[in-house]
């Protein structure tokens, strides 16, 4: 995943902000409901529930 991410920054502008988690932000929740639901899904492969 990281070897992915480095090749495709390398061809754009990113910027990366963090962003406390929990706390109300629209989009962080967005991700953490998408995060669970595919974590939870059930052809998911077991070393990738975590």
């Amino acid at each position: 995943l990281w070897e992915r991410l480095l090749r495709v920054i390398d061809k754009h502008k990113v910027q990366f902000q963090w962003i406390r988690g929990h706390a109300g932000h629209a989009e962080n929740e967005r991700c953490d409901r998408l995060a669970v639901a595919a974590a939870s899904a059930p052809n998911l492969p077991e070393d990738n529930r975590s």
